[in-house]
């Protein structure tokens, strides 16, 4: 398997940590990785020295049209399969990039009594490819409202 974390913060945060340590675990277990964030971030320079991930800088400059064919690129480079995300605007990027590759699926993360929005880009991205999204308690379940078609939470 082929996995993809797309993470646009610049700084150093819990979101960068989750995703660091997560891209590791999986890496120790023989799972081709790739780290895609922006460059000459905090984030970057932090997430380069992971053993056995790939980092790749994607620029975030534009419209999420012209941020999804950046990443498509490097989908296409590394084969991804899975991509995880964080945000509303990563989640639309990444399945638009999915999409035009003809492959994949996204999982979303949603922190701790997180939100999940039900605006357009989130019906966008579920329309556009299969997404699911990893909860981080029980009790979120019944409180998170999920877009139409999602793949089931876990």
């Amino acid at each position: 398997m082929r996995v993809l974390f797309h993470h646009t913060g610049t700084e150093w945060s819990g979101q960068a940590r989750a995703f660091a340590e997560g891209a590791r675990l999986l890496s120790a277990r023989g799972v081709k990785v790739v780290l895609t964030c922006r460059p000459d971030s905090v984030t970057e320079h932090r997430l380069t020295g992971v053993d056995g991930v790939t980092v790749v800088p994607v620029e975030g400059e534009g419209s999420w049209l012209d941020e999804s064919g950046r990443l498509r690129r490097v989908m296409r480079d590394h084969f991804s399969e899975v991509a995880f995300v964080h945000t509303g605007r990563e989640h639309l990027v990444v399945a638009a990039a999915l999409r035009r590759a003809e492959r994949g699926a996204v999982l979303r993360r949603v922190p701790l009594s997180g939100y999940v929005g039900a605006g357009q880009s989130e019906r966008t991205a579920a329309f556009l490819t299969p997404s699911g999204f990893l909860l981080s308690a029980e009790e979120d379940r019944a409180v998170v409202r999920l877009p139409r078609r999602p793949l089931a939470p876990v």
